[in-house]
């Protein structure tokens, strides 16, 4: 029978935990946090819609899922990230047709934001926004006890000297 350290059954727990339960919590923190569709008929629109972010953090805002209606297309597309009074990011796309999506990242606290877009557009065209949360690696979970073990092992290693 193999006896296993009661010091050592502590650190499996942790270790599972670090695992597999952050890794379940990073997983839920990369869903969008906010999603917006528009759709633009004429020359310019712009629409500024709020929304609320429960967590502090840093978030990746996009610009996302360009369509252009049959003979139409963008100009130029821009999204802004801002309080009531300041502004936190901002993004400018030039080439909508590149399909290279703009985006940015902001970090905020709790409280409430606006999403701010400005596109024109010859004819009849949609955008979407998305904002999703940045997750926090589970390896800094396991770097925080590796540096732990560490720091015990020098103090041992101090006292028996």
């Amino acid at each position: 029978m193999i006896r296993i350290p009661s010091f050592c059954i502590g650190k499996i727990i942790i270790c599972s935990w670090l695992l597999f339960g952050v890794n379940t919590l990073s997983n839920a923190a990369s869903l969008p946090v906010f999603e917006q569709v528009g759709t633009i008929i004429g020359p310019a629109s712009s629409e500024s819609t709020p929304f609320t972010i429960i967590e502090s953090g840093s978030y990746l805002a996009r610009i996302t899922d360009l369509t252009f209606f049959p003979g139409s297309s963008f100009n130029t597309v821009a999204l802004g990230i801002s309080t009531s009074s300041f502004l936190l990011g901002s993004t400018f796309l030039v080439d909508p047709n590149t399909n290279d999506f703009a985006s940015f990242i902001f970090s905020a606290t709790p409280g409430k934001y606006f999403s701010s877009v400005l596109a024109t557009c010859d004819g009849i065209c949609s955008y979407g926004v998305n904002i999703t949360a940045i997750p926090i690696p589970p390896a800094i979970g396991l770097f925080s006890l590796g540096l732990a073990g560490l720091v015990l092992i020098s103090r041992r290693r101090q006292k028996s000297s």
